[in-house]
């Protein structure tokens, strides 16, 4: 039996929408996976800011020791519960 591949009738309309279906869907898990990853990526972002000014808030010491964050904690260490200048008195952590 000899079959001829150059003669197979494949309707147009029919595998056009198909594809296009298929295209739709894969738009749509790609959409969805990627408002996922951005989702997950702030929900983790916020938690390590939350947790790390947790830290530094209970102990000034430690927040000296980064820049950004240990000039913000300086210019409000008047406002603390225990007012005074930690930088003088603090000890670097190794």
């Amino acid at each position: 039996m000899l079959v001829d591949f150059n003669n197979i009738h494949i309707p147009d309309e029919k595998l056009n929408l198909v594809v296009e279906e298929s295209l739709n869907k894969v738009k749509k898990i790609h959409r969805r996976n990627r408002l996922r990853r951005i989702t997950g990526g702030t929900i983790a972002a916020a938690a390590a800011v939350i947790v790390l000014t947790g830290i530094c808030a209970s102990n000034p010491v430690i927040a000296e020791q980064f820049t950004k964050l240990g000039e913000i904690f300086g210019l409000v260490e008047n406002e603390q519960d225990y007012p005074g200048d930690y930088s003088s008195v603090s000890v670097p952590v190794p």
